[in-house]
């Protein structure tokens, strides 16, 4: 499809980074949604005043997050919808993480299953995803900052602060969020709660290594087989970050000794998704076609 010639259309993503920006924005504000609804319900069981308020105040801002999120979202479709003459395709994505996670769980149970979980590994992903994919598609400099050129379109908008600032400020207040969260595994792991906070981190691992691969979802598979291995290489490299902060999580949390099964979780949950994206699909997800090309390290999982 040509692009219409006028100045939007000159400062319009190319298809292929505009359905990247889209799936990293919406893959976001999915998370966020989700995890802000799981937090506001586990708030109803928090063991006093001083913990409910803080996780209504915590859900209240992942909300806030995810607003912000379809704020952008908006605005990129109707900015290419200007440049292109039609809409850019919706993506039906049921959020991976929600307040199912935390319906039948104890307090330190679902506290690991928000914090440590879908916060911790899935959420801080997504924005990890977001940040690449923003500087890639020449959204962001590669300092960071937003800014307009050639590849695509400024998100600073009388809506909300630029795409970086807000991004980073999203990272801070989620650091902030997972310090609360740490804090009261590593107490309730003291306090005689070792084995359910174990045993709901490595639910949580299995949970979170396949919400990553996504199987419900057809991969977008780069035909060149140096985009291929490239794009191999940066899901591999982001799959064995998410895997490394999910462990840290645990060592954090006072829960050392678990760390080499907690590995051995992800890797086999990692497996099992995508048994299920090739069943699914017909064909193996394209990580898994580049390994057997041998185009990725074999250390690099």
């Amino acid at each position: 499809m040509k692009c219409r010639d006028t100045a939007a259309g000159r400062q319009a993503l190319n298809p292929h980074a505009r359905q990247r920006l889209t799936a990293a924005l919406e893959d976001l504000c999915a998370h966020k949604a989700g995890l802000a609804a799981a937090l506001l319900a586990l708030s109803r069981r928090a063991p006093g005043d001083g913990h409910r308020e803080t996780l209504r105040a915590h859900s209240a801002e992942q909300r806030r997050h995810a607003t912000l999120c379809g704020q952008w979202l908006a605005r990129l479709r109707r900015e290419e919808q200007s440049a292109y003459g039609v809409p850019p395709p919706r993506r039906v994505r049921v959020p991976a993480f929600g307040p199912d996670a935390v319906a039948h769980s104890g307090w330190h149970e679902g506290l690991v299953a928000c914090y440590l979980t879908g916060l911790g590994v899935l959420t801080a992903a997504a924005l990890r995803s977001l940040r690449h994919t923003a500087r890639t598609a020449g959204v962001l400099s590669s300092h960071g900052s937003s800014h307009r050129t050639s590849h695509g379109p400024s998100f600073g908008s009388p809506l909300g602060p630029s795409l970086d600032s807000a991004l980073a400020a999203m990272a801070r207040e989620d650091a902030g969020q997972l310090a609360y969260g740490l804090t009261v595994a590593r107490d309730g792991a003291l306090s005689g709660h070792t084995e359910g906070i174990a045993a709901a981190c490595l639910d949580g691992i299995d949970a979170a290594a396949r919400a990553l691969v996504n199987p419900g979802r057809q991969a977008m598979t780069p035909m060149v087989p140096v985009a291929l291995a490239q794009r191999a290489r940066t899901l591999d490299d982001r799959w064995n970050a998410a895997r490394e902060q999910a462990v840290g999580h645990l060592v954090r949390s006072g829960l050392e000794a678990y760390g080499e099964q907690a590995r051995r979780r992800w890797d086999a949950a990692l497996d099992r998704a995508f048994d299920e994206y090739r069943e699914r699909w017909g064909t193996q997800h394209f990580v898994q076609r580049a390994q057997a090309a041998g185009l990725l390290t074999p250390a690099a999982r």
